[in-house]
């Protein structure tokens, strides 16, 4: 089965990080990006 993917947008770099390490411990495929603009570039 494939992994889901997950694009996590927050200012808060440590926020961020955690988040990214936790959901990826769940076999999820995360992306963080560290404000809408990063997420946005990120979708394109």
């Amino acid at each position: 089965m494939d992994k889901f993917s997950v694009l996590l947008v927050d200012d808060e770099t440590d926020f961020l990080e955690t988040m990214i390490k936790s959901l990826k411990k769940r076999n999820l495929k995360v992306t963080g990006a560290g404000s809408g603009e990063e997420a946005i570039k990120i979708l394109k």
